[in-house]
């Protein structure tokens, strides 16, 4: 092969890792020069899945915080449609979303789709400003 056949072929390049290492990011800088602006994050966990629950306040939220302290930030329980209600009741979802101070909380099922219009109403939302100075949570 000649190195004009080579330069001319298409790849696929994936990147892999585990989470947070920085993926999207190196991905982002590669091909836009230049390191991602988020306007707002959408913060997940799995509504059948404590120890995910749990990783919001000890790990999510301070490194958010930490490198993001301006930007809004959306709690999403995801997982709605299996979620034992006794594991992660919507009102502990609502009480982390007002202690950590976040913009709002939704919960949702990409299985049923229920939700996820919300998800990202909400986020459109806090994206722009429109939330209140001390962060009231809802849920939708």
């Amino acid at each position: 092969m000649s190195d004009s056949s080579v330069l001319k072929r298409p790849l696929k390049v994936t990147v892999v890792g585990d989470g947070t290492v920085g993926k999207t990011c190196l991905l982002i800088a590669y091909t836009t020069n230049e390191f991602p602006q988020t306007n707002v994050f959408i913060l997940c966990f799995a509504l059948d899945n404590r120890v995910s629950f749990e990783n919001i306040s000890s790990k999510w939220v301070p490194e958010l915080k930490r490198h993001c302290q301006k930007t809004p930030i959306i709690l999403v329980g995801t997982k709605k449609d299996i979620r034992n209600a006794t594991e992660i009741p919507t009102k502990k979802g609502q009480k982390l979303c007002k202690k950590e101070g976040l913009a709002y909380y939704v919960e949702c099922s990409a299985k049923t789709g229920e939700g996820i219009q919300e998800v990202f109403d909400k986020a459109v939302l806090a994206a722009v400003g429109l939330t209140k100075k001390k962060a009231k949570c809802t849920i939708m």
